[in-house]
């Protein structure tokens, strides 16, 4: 029999009451505070900058945040980037393809999921063009991280619209955090064989670290193969005491077959560069000030058949249409984002920090298949920004943080943020918030015109445009949690109660706003404005370390997500979005350093059921995932063997759509580390 909602809401609150009711004693245990002083309590305590731009700690933070460290990246055995994010609550992380991947934050997962911010090094990697992020395309290994700040709710008062849902910012090794150089090789299932090389090296005030790594495997073996390297390029150079600049060049290439769940596979090549110019000065008693400039680019090509293949040679023959070769897709084109940034922070007085700034950007796109033009298509967005920080008194702490973003189509947006932070005890804290948070419409959502022509101009199809009359997307979030540190036991605890209402969300609808193609059967959707949700539940994190050599980390997310997508003029009935968002998830990470320098670790994860935009309605599925690895150290090398399992308990499970069967997977890596 199902739960009534009710119910089900009230049993996720349990372990919130549970803490609420427990906290006096824990505070008042002898056993294991009244020992502490001020030097253990400052001890080990991990500081995050993503969640207002200031420096603090997890129970500083104006919002709930999970950070993934070196040790959860390694013991997780995972072989993506994207994959990581399993270990995040609330979060969904899915492959769309075998070279194409999926994140997103409380549900509504899609082929191109966005509203979610991702940075590396605090630059965005979202791609306008596709409203969403390439994740083969970063140019990062996994080697390459040092650790990933994510937070879990809306943090466009701190990062601007794309952080409508959320944030990550993945945080890269450098020359400072890293040293010698690194070999890393591994051969696995779906004829995976990967390679990654890095190396640091410092001449003076100058540190540099170069990168670079090549992955190829067979995907599904459903026709998605793919294959791609990239390499990097940091430098930092300190020619005083006070400041540093910092230069960051990358450029990614590859091939991949990609293809929605209706359609067949179809090769797509991409290749991307980047370029970063940050210079900082610490002006003492003044603060600090930052200014950033970077440039992004990405390019897209699909695979071309002739259009026959397409339509059907007697379609053609009927209109008179000569045949030619077509792109198989619309994912082609080439966009790029220029950004600069300036923010100060400082002390304003003794109880009192802030960080302000402001930046612009340009969005650009080229796609006569998206944009139906051959020129250039581009955007312009100025921001201003600030989050102050008020220790009210020892036990109070006020944030309150603001973001302003000008469209020079639609106007200007302020999305502010109000937090307090109340100190229980040394080690427990609850914090409240709430954010109403606004969205701007991508370059490819405003300015999209997807048309299927002839060479000589005929409209065959004409798939998707743009409501002239796009606005923003609205997010009001409130938020309440418990952060908890439980000396005795060495256990964190992190609990989040959410709620959400979404307006404005924007979406496709069918109407007859513009003419038809020469093709019939098929409407043209229009970009509008006709999404709405609600979406309210629990997050809880425990992380324990029984020993020094040993971590366990439980993850889990209930989530209630209400909505519809409004009909157009062709199709006027409502469309629910109930069931977009998996009702439970779960993930669960044990590891263990034994004492000949072997560590294993083992990962569960569990998901219900839930509906993807373009892929499938998929069943709920459990997987367990395990590592076996073995150091050898010696005079000026440390060495490493892996052996990593995947899904082992099961012979298979459902990825996004149904021809993604992800089966038991086994990989075998070695790596060698030259201090």
């Amino acid at each position: 029999m199902a739960v009534p909602r009710c119910h089900a809401m009230a049993y996720a609150l349990t372990p919130l009451l549970f803490v609420a009711v427990t906290i006096p004693s824990w505070a008042n245990e002898p056993s294991s505070l009244a020992l502490l002083n001020e030097a253990d309590l400052l001890a080990d305590i991990p500081r995050v900058q993503s969640a207002s731009r200031l420096s603090q700690t997890l129970a500083e933070a104006p919002a709930s945040m999970t950070l993934i460290d070196r040790q959860m990246i390694d013991a997780s055995g995972a072989q993506e980037i994207s994959d990581l994010f399993r270990l995040v609550p609330g979060f969904q992380a899915y492959h769309v393809n075998g070279h194409k991947f999926g994140v997103t934050a409380h549900g509504l997962g899609e082929t191109y999921p966005g509203r979610l911010e991702v940075m590396i090094d605090g630059r965005s990697v979202y791609l306008p063009m596709m409203a969403s992020v390439d994740w083969r395309s970063l140019g990062v290994g996994l080697h390459d991280i040092d650790y990933i700040e994510v937070v879990r709710g809306s943090n466009v008062p701190a990062y601007g619209s794309n952080a409508f849902l959320g944030a990550i910012n993945i945080i890269t090794r450098t020359a400072l955090t890293d040293r010698g150089s690194r070999i890393s090789v591994q051969r696995g299932s779906q004829d995976q064989a990967q390679l990654e090389l890095n190396h640091n090296a410092s001449w003076g005030q100058q540190n540099v670290r170069v990168s670079a790594g090549y992955l190829q495997h067979d995907g599904f073996g459903v026709g998605d193969e793919g294959q791609g390297g990239y390499v990097n390029v940091q430098t930092l150079y300190t020619p005083t005491l006070t400041d540093s600049i910092d230069l960051r060049l990358g450029v990614t290439q590859g091939q991949a077959g990609i293809g929605a769940d209706y359609s067949a596979i179809w090769e797509r090549d991409y290749q991307s560069h980047y370029q970063v110019l940050g210079w900082t000065r610490d002006l003492y008693d003044a603060g600090e000030l930052r200014i950033q400039l970077y440039h992004n680019y990405f390019k897209a090509k699909m695979e071309r058949t002739p259009l026959s293949e397409i339509f059907g040679a007697p379609t053609l023959a009927f209109l008179g249409l000569a045949d030619e070769p077509a792109a198989r897709d619309l994912e082609e084109g080439s966009t790029e984002r220029y950004d600069l940034e300036l923010q100060h922070q400082r002390h304003l007085a003794s109880r009192v920090r802030a960080v302000w700034g402001a930046g612009v950007r340009q969005d650009r796109g080229q796609s006569e298949l998206l944009f139906n033009n051959h020129r250039w298509v581009d955007e312009t967005l100025w921001r201003l920004f600030g989050n102050l920080e008020w220790r009210a008194s020892q036990q109070a702490t006020w944030n309150l943080g603001a973001m302003t973003e000008h469209h020079e189509a639609i106007g200007s947006k302020t999305s502010p943020r109000l937090a307090l932070i109340y100190q229980l005890h040394p080690r427990h804290s609850l914090r409240a918030s709430y954010t109403h948070a606004y969205r701007m419409p991508s370059l490819l959502e405003s300015q999209q015109d997807s048309r299927r022509k002839h060479s000589n101009g005929t409209v065959l199809l004409w798939l998707r445009n743009a409501d002239p009359n796009l606005q923003p997307e609205q997010n009001r979030t409130l938020e309440l949690g418990y952060l908890g540190q439980v000396a005795a036991l060495n256990l964190d605890i992190d609990l989040k109660l959410f709620h959400e209402e979404v307006d404005d969300g924007i979406g496709q609808v069918k109407n007859d706003y513009s003419e038809k193609g020469k093709i019939p059967g098929i409407d043209r959707t229009t970009n509008s404005n006709n999404l709405a949700w609600r979406s309210q539940g629990l997050e809880a994190q425990l992380k324990v370390r029984p020993t020094l050599d040993s971590l366990v980390a439980l993850q889990y997310a209930y989530q209630d997500l209400e909505g519809q997508a409004r009909g157009g003029d062709l199709n006027p009935g409502d469309a629910s979005l109930n069931g977009q968002a998996p009702r439970h998830s779960l993930s669960l990470l044990g590891s263990y350093q034994f004492a000949s320098r072997w560590r294993a670790s083992l990962t569960y994860y569990q998901q219900s059921a839930t509906g993807f935009t373009g892929g499938s309605e998929v069943d709920s599925y459990q997987r367990l995932d395990t590592r076996l690895a073995k150091t050898f150290v010696h005079a000026h090398t440390d060495s490493q063997v892996a052996f990593v399992v995947q899904n082992l308990l099961n012979d298979g499970y459902t990825e996004f759509q149904h021809r993604n069967q992800f089966d038991r997977r086994a990989y075998l890596s070695l790596s060698l580390h030259f201090l």
